[in-house]
């Protein structure tokens, strides 16, 4: 049951939304909108909850739960010596500032390499709907 969960979640991220089975129903519960760097709700993450920081208010923000996906990936050396590590996986959590805004975490890593590659990450928190204006 836990692999065909973790499948589930995994191909939510893919196709863009992220989600939550209620265990005592069985019902999928859709936490937040589409998944997206382009997303309005979108945001670089700072440490510091982005809507505090717009009111003027200061908060600390709390990290709970997560995943990520399990895709499989080969580092390698490229023509000239660089080692590249091109980890496809997106990890994923949850956070909530002391006023009540949540948020998704969602970080995608980066090349670790030491010259200018292609393959860049992004380290997003993305505002879940229904959360305290």
């Amino acid at each position: 049951m836990r692999y065909i969960y973790a499948l589930m979640v995994a191909a939510s991220i893919f196709a863009g939304c992220a989600h939550d089975i209620n265990r005592t129903t069985k019902k999928t519960i859709y936490l937040m909108a589409q998944m997206t760097p382009t997303n309005e709700l979108a945001v670089p993450f700072t440490g510091v909850c982005p809507e505090c920081q717009r009111m003027g208010l200061k908060s600390k923000i709390y990290v709970s739960g997560g995943y990520a996906t399990l895709l499989g990936w080969e580092p390698f050396y490229d023509e000239a010596g660089n080692y590249h590590s091109h980890d496809p996986n997106v990890h994923i959590s949850y956070i909530t500032c002391t006023h009540g805004h949540r948020y998704m975490r969602r970080i995608e890593l980066g090349c670790s390499c030491s010259v200018k590659c292609a393959y860049k990450g992004s380290d997003v928190l993305i505002r879940i709907k229904g959360d305290p204006q």
